[in-house]
């Protein structure tokens, strides 16, 4: 397997889960978030964020592996 894909994949694991830990941060302070829970109010919003977080950390794995 390739060097490239691993690195790639698990610093998107990486970056994906510390994400998870900065879930209200990243609501509040990027446009995106606040797009979010302007669409979706503050419980979907935060439920949205958490399954795409999750979504990349998996896909992220799955390259690494």
């Amino acid at each position: 397997m390739a060097f490239e894909q691993i690195f790639i994949g698990t610093a998107t694991a990486v970056l994906c889960f510390m994400g998870l830990g900065n879930v209200p941060w990243l609501l509040e302070h990027t446009k995106k978030g606040q797009r979010l829970v302007a669409r979706f109010g503050d419980p979907g919003a935060t439920r949205i964020l958490k399954l795409l977080l999750v979504a990349g950390a998996l896909f992220g794995g799955l390259l690494a592996s």
